[in-house]
C-alpha cells in the first residue's frame, strides 16, 4: 500500500485550489507585503514519511504549487527553491539538480499557477525515526512568497480502514451501525488520528460524539452528493501492525428521504480540510480500542464507501406551460420537473440520471434552448442546437424532496401554426429509461401549449411522448447502457442549466454516435475532477420494494 503521506506524480500539475480540495496544508502569509500581494506556497502535507527500506515503487514526494493572485498585476520573475540540506544526511532526492538546493523559475505566474515536486527515498541503513526538515521558499519581482517547512521522517504511518458490506432493502426509520476498524500498516506509530465520516442526504448521524465536529458541506464526488460531515480527533496512539475498533460504532439513521445513499469514511494522521460547524459535544468521546495484531487485505485504502439502498419511492411530476401570440412572434415557455418525494433522487449512474423530455409544440420553432438541453437522437442526447422537434434536458443530481428543475424555451410561432399548438413535457431519464421508483406515472407528462392568434384552424397531433421500444413506464427500451455517457456540460443547475456544446446536424441516429464523444468530459461535469465512486451501484431498474 502506498503510504498516506505519499503524493502521486500527477500532483505536480495541480493548482493551489485543487491541492486545497484534496486536503492540502496551506501555510498562509502574514499581511500583504508593501511591494505586492502575499502568496502562500501550498504543499500536500507538511509531514512526509519515507519507507525503510523503500520497496513501494512510488516514492514519497515534497510537492508544491503556487497560484497567482485573484486580482492585481501579473506576478513576474518567480523563483521557488527547496533547501534539502536538513535531510540530505539520511534521504536521497530525485530532483535532477546537483547539490542540496532545487530551484524552479517562472517568468510570469499566469492562470493555473506553477508547481514542482521532488521524490525522496531513505538511504539504506538509516534507523527508523530519523527526522529533519526541508524548507520551501520563494521570491518574485512584485509579490511576497512565504516559506514552508516540511518535516521528513524515515519510516511511514500507513492507516487503512475496513470495507463494510452493502446494505440492501433498508427501510426509512432503520438504524444501522458502522463497525469501522483501523489498521496501521506502516512502520511508525501514529500519534492520534482523524476519522472523517460523510453521508448523502438520506442518512443522518444517530449520535454525536464530544470529540467530533459536525457540519453541512455539500460536495459532489463521482455521482454522489455528500452533505453530512463529521471529523473526529481520536487521541489514541496507533502502533504499527495493530488493529483497532471504534469504542462505539458510528450509528446511522435511515431518514424518510433515503433511497440510494452512501457513507464515506476515512482515517488520517492529519486533520485535512476542516469542517465548518460547531463542536456539538454532549455525547461520549469516540476512541479507538486495540483488538490485537492486524494486517490489511490487498488493496486496502485510507478511504472506503458503504452503500445503503432503501426501499422508498419518489413521485416525479412534470410541469407544462402555456403562452400566446401571433405568427412571427417569439414566446417563452418553461418545462419543469418537481420531486414530491418522499425520497430524494441522487442517481449515481449517467444512464439513469433524471432528464426532462420536451416535445416542441407543432407549428413553433425552438430558437433558444437551455444549455442543458440536447436534440433527442432516439437513443439518448444528440446535439445542442436549435430547431429540433424534441429535446432531452440533463438535470444535476440530487433532486431533493420539494425541489424543481426548470427549462425555459424560446419559441417562434411559425406562419402556418394552428390556433392551438401543442407539445409535451415528460419526466424521464436522459436515456428515456423507466422510473421504477415513481409510484404514479400518470403525472409524469404535462402539456406545453401555445395559443396562436389568427392561426390555422387545423391543430396537428402532438408528438408522441415516448420513443422507446420496451415496456417501462416511460417507454424505455430497457437496454443496458454503459455508465458515464454524459455530454460535456450536459447538466443543469438551478433554473436553466450549464454550458453545452454546439452542432449543426439534423436530429438523426448520428446524434447518438456523437454523444459518445463526450464520455470523458462527463466525469468532470459531475465530479469536479475527483474520482469515480469505488462502488458501481447498479440495477436501479427495479421496483421500489426491491428485486
Amino acid at each position: 500500500m502506498t503510504p498516506l503521506l505519499n503524493w502521486r506524480r500527477s500532483a505536480a500539475a495541480l493548482t493551489a485550489a485543487a491541492v486545497a480540495l484534496l486536503g492540502a496544508a496551506v501555510v498562509q502569509a502574514p499581511a500583504q507585503a508593501a511591494d505586492g500581494p502575499a502568496l502562500p506556497l501550498v504543499v500536500q502535507s507538511t509531514s512526509v514519511g519515507l519507507p525503510q527500506p523503500d520497496d513501494s515503487g512510488d516514492p514519497p514526494q515534497i510537492s508544491w504549487s503556487l497560484a497567482p493572485p485573484s486580482s492585481g498585476p501579473t506576478v513576474t520573475d518567480v523563483v521557488v527553491s527547496l533547501d534539502l540540506s536538513g535531510i540530505s544526511s539520511f534521504a536521497t532526492a530525485d530532483s535532477g539538480s546537483p547539490g542540496d538546493v532545487v530551484t524552479w523559475k517562472d517568468a510570469e505566474l499566469g492562470v493555473g499557477g506553477t508547481g514542482g515536486l521532488v521524490e525522496l527515498t531513505a538511504k539504506a541503513g538509516v534507523p527508523l525515526g530519523t527526522t529533519g526538515t526541508a524548507v520551501l521558499s520563494g521570491t518574485a519581482d512584485n509579490a511576497t512568497i512565504t516559506p514552508v517547512t516540511v518535516r521528513v521522517t524515515v519510516g511511514a504511518v500507513g492507516l487503512v480502514v475496513n470495507k463494510l458490506a452493502k446494505v440492501g432493502h433498508a427501510k426509512p426509520g432503520d438504524h444501522l451501525d458502522a463497525p469501522i476498524t483501523v489498521v496501521n500498516t506502516g512502520q511508525l506509530a501514529a500519534d492520534g488520528a482523524y476519522l472523517k465520516v460523510t453521508t448523502t442526504e438520506g442518512l443522518a448521524y444517530a449520535q454525536h460524539f464530544s470529540n467530533c465536529v459536525y457540519g453541512k458541506q455539500s460536495s459532489r464526488d463521482g455521482f454522489a452528493t455528500l452533505d453530512n460531515n463529521a471529523v473526529c480527533h481520536i487521541d489514541t496512539t496507533l502502533l504499527p501492525g495493530t488493529k483497532y475498533r471504534l469504542s462505539t460504532p458510528v450509528g446511522i439513521d435511515v431518514t424518510g428521504s433515503a433511497m440510494w445513499d452512501l457513507v464515506r469514511y476515512s482515517v488520517s494522521p492529519e486533520p485535512g480540510t476542516p469542517v465548518v460547524g460547531p463542536n456539538t459535544g454532549g455525547g461520549p468521546a469516540l476512541s479507538l480500542v486495540p483488538v490485537g495484531a492486524g494486517s490489511a487485505p490487498a488493496g486496502a485504502q485510507d478511504t472506503a464507501d458503504w452503500t445503503v439502498d432503501t426501499d422508498n419511492t419518489a413521485n416525479l411530476v412534470a410541469g407544462g406551460a402555456t403562452a400566446s401570440g401571433k405568427p412571427g412572434d417569439t414566446v417563452e415557455v418553461t418545462a419543469s420537473m418537481r420531486n414530491e418525494g418522499p425520497a430524494g433522487v441522487d442517481i449515481e449512474t449517467s444512464d439513469d440520471q433524471l432528464g426532462v423530455m420536451v416535445d416542441v409544440p407543432r407549428g413553433t420553432t425552438a430558437v433558444k434552448i437551455p444549455d442543458a438541453c440536447y436534440t433527442w437522437s432516439g437513443d439518448g442526447p444528440g446535439q445542442h442546437r436549435t430547431g429540433a422537434s424534441r429535446y432531452i434536458c440533463w438535470t444535476t443530481p440530487p433532486l431533493r424532496v420539494g425541489a424543481s428543475v426548470t427549462m425555459p424555451f424560446t419559441l417562434r410561432i411559425d406562419a402556418d401554426a394552428p390556433t392551438l399548438a401543442t407539445g409535451t413535457v415528460r419526466a424521464t431519464t436522459v436515456y428515456d429509461s423507466a422510473l421504477p421508483f415513481d409510484p404514479d406515472p400518470s403525472d409524469n407528462t404535462a402539456p406545453l401549449t401555445v395559443h396562436v392568434q389568427g392561426g390555422a384552424t387545423a391543430t396537428p397531433t402532438a408528438s408522441v411522448a415516448g420513443t422507446g421500444t420496451g415496456t417501462g413506464t416511460n417507454g424505455s427500451s430497457g437496454t443496458t447502457r454503459s455508465a458515464a455517457r454524459t455530454p460535456a456540460g450536459g447538466t443543469s443547475g438551478g433554473s436553466t442549466g450549464s454550458t453545452g456544446g454546439t452542432g449543426a446536424l439534423a436530429s438523426t441516429g448520428s446524434d447518438g454516435a456523437r454523444a459518445l464523444t463526450w464520455i470523458g468530459a462527463a466525469l468532470l461535469a459531475f465530479g469536479g475532477a475527483a474520482f469515480a465512486l469505488a462502488h458501481s451501484r447498479r440495477s436501479r431498474r427495479r421496483t421500489a420494494t426491491g428485486a
